[in-house]
């Protein structure tokens, strides 16, 4: 069997310049290919894209340029924090319809491209942290489905923790989490009320080294918003359990190693000071 060829590739990796000036974008840089010259696909990654300027956001165009070089082998993953400041808004509120538009842009950007879309959430979709968070998220996870019909998919559904699993052909597996599940401090789908495959944090640690040990010779990357493990200032803020970590991205996790596939680990911005949960 031939060696499999992943194409990482990345559109813009924090499209903010910083949280606090949302507006205040970066220019797109080159993309960074790490492969092969005739990859098996392509990841698109690009997060913090919650503040998109009107009339057609540079970033966004340099996005659809990338995608239609070779649509049919294409993945774009939006890594959270896809509406700031504070995700989508409930019908009638004033700032509802610019915010329809920050997040309808970006799903734009891959619609009718005949690509594949994937929206994760991030804290500031979940009201940036706020009690409304877990009616805001799944706002927005139905206006990315109604808006990108079949080509975009927004996981994990409904503020559910995941993970959730996409397998690109035979070569590639997306594991999707939604972090801010974790550091919420308001109303979350939970045991024994949710309807979530997986509402403890038990269940989701159990359930994310099943998706890295299932995934065969798939390569595995999991898309995520906050990182599971930091080394910077912040990283007493993200408190995950130690049965959740996965070493750093290119480099074999224990469960990756029994399952002979290679872990990678996605995050959207670093652990934010001050999160809620412990």
């Amino acid at each position: 069997m031939a060696p499999r060829r992943l194409f990482l590739l990345t559109a813009a990796a924090a499209l903010l310049a910083s949280v606090g000036a949302p507006g205040a974008l970066r220019a797109p840089g080159p993309a960074v290919a790490v492969g092969a010259d005739d990859p098996t696909h392509v990841l698109l990654l690009i997060g913090d894209a919650g503040a998109p300027a009107e009339g057609g956001e540079p970033v966004l165009v340099a996005l659809r340029r990338d995608i239609e070089r070779d649509p049919a082998r294409t993945t774009v993953v939006f890594l959270g924090d896809n509406v700031y400041p504070a995700g989508l808004p409930a019908e009638g509120d004033p700032e509802r319809r610019e915010m329809e538009r920050r997040l309808d842009d970006q799903v734009d950007a891959v619609r009718d491209t005949g690509a594949r879309g994937l929206f994760i959430p991030g804290n500031h979709d979940w009201d940036k942290g706020g009690a409304d968070g877990w009616e805001a998220v799944r706002r927005q996870q139905r206006r990315v489905e109604e808006r990108g019909g079949r080509s975009v998919a927004y996981l994990p559904k409904d503020g559910c923790p995941g993970p959730d699993v996409v397998d690109v052909g035979e070569g590639l597996r997306l594991v999707a989490l939604d972090t801010q599940w974790w550091l919420h401090g308001h109303a979350r789908p939970e045991h024994p009320t949710s309807s979530c495959a997986a509402d403890s944090e038990a269940e989701v640690t159990s359930a994310f080294h099943g998706a890295l040990e299932g995934a065969g010779e798939r390569d595995v990357v999991v898309v995520a918003h906050h990182p599971l493990a930091s080394g910077g200032p912040p990283s007493t803020t993200c408190t995950w359990p130690r049965t959740m970590r996965i070493r750093p991205a290119n480099v074999r996790s224990p469960s990756a190693e029994r399952s002979r596939s290679r872990a990678y680990f996605i995050i959207g911005k670093r652990c934010p000071t001050g999160s809620g949960r412990t």
